[in-house]
């Protein structure tokens, strides 16, 4: 009886880290699968939904924050008007949300900053006299 006990507690615990490891690593294959169609094939609005989804399994990752940072000014660099201006707005919460999360990593920065000289660009260019 003993023997069972302990057997079905130490099956209940190596499944219990077996899926933590899983869970990892699904998040980690998304962000992996966002990164080649970002980087290499340019299809931005299907990395969008790579990192979205991962931001699911792992809330509150820095990783997938900047990521999603990234995602949204890239869309928004091939958008128009008020789409463009939400689009670049989005990807700046993600970057303070990242900022928020890693303070100590500079692609967080830097994706803020990216975001930030979008917005800027935008809203002088429709306030500029003349327009």
């Amino acid at each position: 009886m003993n023997q069972t006990k302990t057997f079905n507690f130490l099956l209940a615990l190596f499944f219990l880290f077996s899926a933590g490891n899983i869970y990892s690593q699904d998040w980690k294959k998304l962000v992996e699968e966002g990164d080649k169609l970002a980087v290499k094939q340019f299809k931005n609005a299907d990395a969008l939904k790579k990192f979205e989804a991962a931001d699911k399994l792992s809330p509150n990752n820095w990783e997938i924050q900047w990521r999603l940072s990234r995602s949204y000014v890239d869309i928004g660099e091939h958008s128009s008007g008020n789409s463009q201006l939400a689009n670049f707005e989005k990807a700046k919460t993600f970057a303070d949300k990242a900022i928020k999360l890693a303070p100590d990593k500079s692609i967080n920065y830097l994706r803020r900053a990216i975001a930030n000289g979008r917005i800027a660009l935008f809203k002088s260019v429709f306030s500029a006299p003349g327009m």
